[in-house]
Parts: structure tokens; sequence; C-alpha cells
């Protein structure tokens, strides 16, 4: 597995994982609706490619090929997701906070759940943004979503805020972890 920058060419590939990610970790909490209303308002192509253009922003890839190579975008033809873009990132510097980087997006393809996909994306962050200066990473996470808190507290996320996220209708955490 490859974690790399994301190109232009990954929006696409960006798109399903969210799609599939979004469906299996938060419509059972939010609601299939929610879900497709938050895709449609911040999955677009045009977003996807401020992203990626966005130099203060860190977005990354992870990316399996099944005959070794690791460059290209994937196909997405083969209806699961065991080779190319299986999972992405998207960092970017705290609003008013110097040296915090909010963590805005980890997302794994379900087909990929368990197999280490979303520890490599979380480490390559740290490191990239910690090299950017960043001396503390920040998160939100739905407060359900019992797969994400657990994955952030095993990485030495502590919990530091509670509240309600008013545009998906849900309770949620802020998690922090000093870099």
């Amino acid at each position: 597995m490859d974690v790399r920058p994301t190109r232009d060419g990954d929006v696409p590939a960006v798109q399903r994982v969210a799609s599939a990610a979004w469906h299996a970790a938060h419509a059972d909490i939010a609601g299939a609706d929610v879900v497709e209303g938050f895709l449609a308002e911040y999955y677009t192509v045009a977003r996807l490619r401020d992203d990626v253009a966005d130099e203060s922003r860190l977005f990354l890839v992870a990316e399996v090929h099944s005959d070794g190579r690791d460059d290209g975008p994937d196909t997405g033809e083969s209806g699961t997701e065991r080779t190319g873009v299986v999972g992405f990132a998207l960092a970017l510097p705290a609003e008013g906070e110097p040296g915090v980087y909010a963590l805005g997006r980890i997302y794994v393809h379900p087909d990929r759940w368990g197999e280490g996909v979303g520890s490599r994306l979380l480490e390559r962050v740290e490191v990239e943004v910690r090299e950017r200066g960043a001396s503390r990473l920040r998160l939100g996470v739905m407060a359900e979503n019992t797969r994400a808190v657990g994955f952030y507290e095993a990485r030495g996320f502590e919990r530091v805020e509670d509240g309600y996220d008013d545009r998906l209708d849900v309770r949620r955490h802020v998690y922090a972890k000093d870099l």
C-alpha cells in the first residue's frame, strides 16, 4: 500500500470511498437521507479539486495495486475496493489556532476496514503536519460512531469536548492529540 498526496485524477475514487464509508459508518446514526445530503454538498468534484489544489491542506490517499504498482488513479470498476484508492485523509490548519491542524476527513472503504489502512493514513498525517509546524491534531466524530471513537482512542487521542452537530443532527465528540 502506498500513502501519497492526492491528485486531481483521484477525485472519482475519493467520492466512491466517501460514499461507501459514509453509508456504512453513518447511515444508521444520522440516516441515509442525511448522509446523501452531506455527500452531495461536501464531496462534489469542485470541492474535492479545490482540496487537492490547496497547498495549505494535506490531502492523502491510500492506494493498493494488485500488480505491485504504486502510481495511477483507481479505475474503481470491480465493485469491491481491493485495489486502487481504498482510503483518504484530509487535514488543514485549524482556523485561529496556531500550531493546530484539524483532521477534517479520514475514511477507508468498508471492504478494507480492519486492515491497517486508516492507521497508515493517520500516521502519515501526524508526521506531515508535524513537519509543517503543528504541535496538536484535533478532530470531530459522531458520538455514536463507536468504531471511530475506539480507533482514535487507541491511537492516543483524548476527548476534549462534547457537543452537537446541527448539520447532521447528531451528538459529537471532539478529540485531540499532542504531536
